[in-house]
């Protein structure tokens, strides 16, 4: 990844695999922002570490709650993270929310205690608020309601965009 590649068959490939995974492979996938799930969004990176959660039907509006409370937590302690939230919008299709997290300080921000908080800061912080209970449910939930989750780490390759 920090290498770049000036040509269009790299520029193919990186399309590929990085935009068409998102969604459904067979069909055109559009997302829509989430700004309700969405904490510093304006972050300006050139490296992101991006999720998509594919979610059991039925159970999007219970895991998007879930995700709001973490993110209204997140904000109440002033969180040193960012994300962006999209959800795929095509009726019927496979419940999607990813989630794009811009990298400032590069990949060196996804290691422990990089911002000098305890591992357990978030944990401690939701439990404060909502109880011991409610984090179990929590734990529990992001498993249950999850059919699959893909995190992969994405750079910007100015070489590769239409500017």
């Amino acid at each position: 990844m920090d290498q770049n590649k000036l040509n269009a068959k790299e520029h193919a490939m990186d399309l590929e695999k990085n935009l068409t995974r998102l969604g459904d492979k067979d069909t055109t996938s559009i997302f829509r922002w989430v700004d309700t799930l969405s904490y510093k969004g304006d972050v300006d990176a050139n490296k992101y570490q991006v999720t998509a959660t594919h979610v059991k039907f039925g159970k999007m509006m219970e895991y998007m709650t879930e995700v709001g409370k973490a993110i209204l937590e997140t904000e109440k302690s002033n969180g040193p993270v960012n994300y962006n939230t999209y959800t795929q919008m095509f009726a019927g299709s496979d419940p999607v929310l990813v989630t794009v997290r811009s990298l400032k300080d590069g990949f060196k921000e996804l290691e422990e205690n990089y911002n000098g908080r305890p591992a357990t800061a978030f944990k401690d912080a939701y439990i404060s608020t909502y109880g011991q209970a409610d984090w179990e449910n929590r734990v529990k939930l992001l498993v249950d309601d999850v059919a699959s989750r893909e995190v992969y780490l994405m750079k910007k390759r100015s070489d590769l965009s239409s500017q």
